[in-house]
């Protein structure tokens, strides 16, 4: 898995040894295998770094020629691309990220970094090569069309749709029930199925492209050696429709009248699999991600009067769909940052700086292995340490368990 260290600031620390690591699974301590910064792997510079020469030593020890002093290697490249995702953002969002990146490339880019601009559609859309040449990325940000063709996506107005669709449709408020309550609850359950269904599909369909897109943009970047780091800017995908519907069922109607696990079964849209192909291909090619959300937390409070109507519900239910739905969304995101070895940045303030933060982690991601002292038992949850004070460590607690046999995968690959 990867780790990402940082001080409290959130400034990375680069100086970390493997013999300041511990690893524990399921509470039990494991062997290290190895621990290594990725930023150092397979260097790549744009120039040739001046170097001390290597000590010649003659048959007494002695230092005929060259330094002792310790041979440096040259400085990685900071290779950024900025990504933006319209398809599964607002429209007012979007101008936000887009003035964000173009402040932090305006005061905080250095003169090495290699940054590139890249806007999600049915394929990644490149405006131009990776370059350091700050004012050819402003220009490409300035030139960035996020609006056309890319309706407006709120979440939070997408659930409430939904929820008036299964009132005025489905659900029976006239107080006069059928003969038999079970068939009228039958009735309404399987209208509330079919009305489900094309958003059902639509969401898995949002979630699919979306993945397969991010997949494709991992393989470009897998032909650029060393580690590139990702600012992913969404309000992210839904990775199981069919539980957020649900979810806006029972907002509606009770606990009686909907088979949970049956619905659960009927609606399956669910794009897991899909999501953790992701994750590896992203890995496999020394791709992190830090993903930032501008949504406020509150986006999953209740805000229309159908919202405020459903708050006594959702209170003695304990389901509020809205909140289920930013959950949902956000959760992808987290996902895809920790596995990569990323972070995800949150909220709508200070933008600029999460931005500068996360570029500033290049140097503080570290690629951790261990031998796991019971290899055929169940993933236990992961804890690492780090024998120093005031460190954050920032990694997926929970990592999929890779297979030990060969298997087929599929090959992205990019000839130039």
């Amino acid at each position: 898995l990867k780790v990402t260290v940082s001080d409290r600031r959130g400034n990375p620390v680069s100086d970390i040894r493997p013999d300041e690591v511990t690893v524990r699974e399921g509470g039990k301590p494991q062997r290290l295998a190895f621990f290594e910064p990725v930023a150092f792997r397979e260097i790549v510079t744009g120039e040739e770094a001046p170097m001390e020469p290597a000590p010649v030593y003659d048959a007494e020890g002695g230092v005929t020629e060259g330094s002792v002093e310790t041979v440096r290697p040259p400085k990685p490249v900071r290779r950024i691309v900025f990504v933006f995702d319209p398809r599964n953002s607002r429209m007012t969002a979007r101008d936000e990220w887009r003035l964000a990146a173009q402040e932090w490339v305006r005061e905080k880019k250095l003169p090495d970094d290699e940054v590139g601009v890249v806007v999600l559609r049915g394929l990644p859309d490149w405006s131009g090569p990776l370059t350091r040449d700050t004012s050819a990325v402003l220009n490409q940000l300035d030139r960035l069309d996020l609006h056309t063709g890319v309706p407006n996506r709120n979440r939070r107005n997408e659930m409430s749709d939904l929820i008036e669709q299964l009132q005025s449709l489905c659900s029976d408020t006239s107080g006069v029930r059928n003969s038999s309550a079970a068939a009228s609850d039958m009735a309404e359950v399987g209208c509330a199925y079919e009305v489900s269904r094309p958003v059902l599909f639509e969401w898995s369909q949002q979630t699919l492209e979306s993945t397969e897109v991010l997949r494709a943009l991992s393989g470009q970047l897998a032909a650029i050696p060393g580690e590139k780091s990702v600012i992913l800017f969404s309000e992210g995908m839904i990775d199981d429709p069919g539980q957020v519907i649900v979810n806006a069922m029972l907002n509606v109607f009770s606990y009686s009248q909907v088979d949970i696990s049956s619905m659960k079964s009927r609606l399956a849209g669910e794009r897991n699999y899909e999501l953790v192909e992701l994750h590896r291909t992203a890995s496999a090619a020394n791709v992190v991600f830090f993903t930032l959300d501008s949504r406020h937390a509150n986006e999953g409070s209740n805000f229309s009067n159908l919202e405020r109507t459903s708050a006594m519900t959702t209170g003695m239910l304990g389901v509020n769909p809205w909140r289920e739905m930013y959950d949902a969304t956000r959760g992808t995101l987290s996902a895809l940052a920790y596995a990569t070895g990323g972070r995800p940045f949150y909220g709508p303030d200070d933008l600029p700086e999460k931005i500068d933060k996360a570029a500033g982690l290049f140097y503080g991601v570290y690629s951790l292995g261990y031998y796991r002292s019971d290899p055929d038992s169940a993933r236990g949850k992961v804890a690492v340490k780090i024998d120093r004070k005031k460190l954050v460590l920032e990694y997926d607690k929970k990592p999929r368990r890779q297979a030990h046999q060969p298997r087929m995968a599929e090959l992205d690959m990019v000839v130039g």
